[in-house]
């Protein structure tokens, strides 16, 4: 018989719902030097942002530019939220 050891994946939000319940915008610029200076202290997943429509939430406009200035290895250990096919597509696409 076999276990599995338990195991837990904490993943940071703040760049995605932090920023999107409080309203708070960041650049383009300090969002991907926020998520590198998490994955440096050794988080190892973060939800960077949203496929949002732009108009109803704000802080999350630049996902797309963001996801655009990351390594593949920062993406890799990247997430972003979406809602539909069609999100899911341009996310894709943008890395």
């Amino acid at each position: 018989m076999f276990t599995l050891e338990p195991r837990a994946v904490l993943r940071d939000v703040t760049l995605r719902d932090g920023l999107q319940l409080t309203g708070g915008m960041l650049s383009t610029e300090r969002k991907v030097a926020t998520i590198r200076s998490l994955l440096a202290l050794g988080v190892e997943s973060l939800e960077i942002g949203s496929m949002a429509r732009p108009d109803l939430v704000p802080p999350m406009a630049n996902t797309l530019e963001v996801l655009a200035e990351l390594t593949p290895e920062e993406l890799g250990r990247c997430w972003v939220w979406v809602a539909t096919p069609r999100h899911v597509e341009r996310a894709a696409a943008a890395g």
